[in-house]
């Protein structure tokens, strides 16, 4: 069983993906909040500003997911913004490079595209609006450039609103046919594509769009498709799911 360390595995994504995850990997969680029992994660307290405590976190390690994110009621927050998505990624990619762990996915966020009309697509130039959006965007920046100077593999996750099935298919019916209405993604989902993200045949750095669009109306997921050999699960309003109803 691969060993995976999550850093901020205790946030939204952590909570969200882990109770799935926890069950094909050997997971660590590091991050300042213990995480919930359900991730079933071992957990290590720490700061992503701690490169020392980072270093050795991921000694031993197979894999490094970057879930760290600001929360959501603080999201402009400019010295946050950049610690998280910034200095935080770059200490964690040292960790893991003198770790010898050569397979990072970092969670950037499909919000890098919140001033690009649909459909957006991971070969159009991100265009964020807010510090948040923007410093995920040099965070994904910091990710290619660690690709071409050492030999690992990063996966930058564009991943647009993760929540629980309940609420994936309230906001698919609720929004269908709007514009963004099929876009949020389910746990389940984000959950498969972290571990195909793990286990996929991949070399140096890609961007990849994650989302719930089954039908890519508002999103291009051909580098899904083609990286990890991932697609969404149908949601209720797709075409796939009304077909087989």
């Amino acid at each position: 069983m691969k060993k995976v360390l999550f850093v901020g595995g205790s946030g939204k994504l952590g909570s969200l993906a882990l109770p799935i995850l926890s069950k094909q990997y050997e997971a660590t969680v590091f991050d300042i909040r213990e995480p919930k029992p359900e991730a079933g994660a071992t957990w290590i307290e720490g700061s992503v500003t701690d490169g020392a405590a980072l270093r050795e976190a991921a000694s031993g390690k197979d894999a490094l997911v970057y879930m760290a994110m600001v929360p959501a009621d603080i999201l402009q927050d400019v010295p946050l913004s950049y610690d998280i998505n910034l200095k935080g990624l770059h200490l964690a990619l040292d960790a893991a490079h003198q770790a010898g762990v050569n397979r990072v996915i970092f969670f950037s966020t499909g919000i890098v595209f919140d001033r690009t009309p649909y459909p957006v697509s991971d070969t159009m130039r991100p265009n964020p609006s807010g510090v948040y959006g923007m410093t995920k965007w040099l965070g994904e920046q910091v990710c290619e450039w660690y690709c071409s100077v050492h030999p690992m593999t990063v996966l930058a996750f564009r991943v647009w609103w993760p929540e629980s099935r309940e609420l994936w298919e309230k906001w698919h019916l609720e929004r269908a046919g709007k514009p963004g209405g099929a876009l949020v993604t389910w746990s389940d989902d984000l959950a498969r594509a972290v571990a195909a993200g793990i286990e996929a045949d991949a070399v140096g750095y890609h961007p990849i769009l994650i989302t719930g669009d089954y039908d890519e109306r508002d999103a291009d997921m051909s580098a899904a498709r083609r990286v990890l050999g991932w697609r969404p699960t149908p949601g209720p309003t797709s075409q796939a799911h009304c077909r087989s109803a």
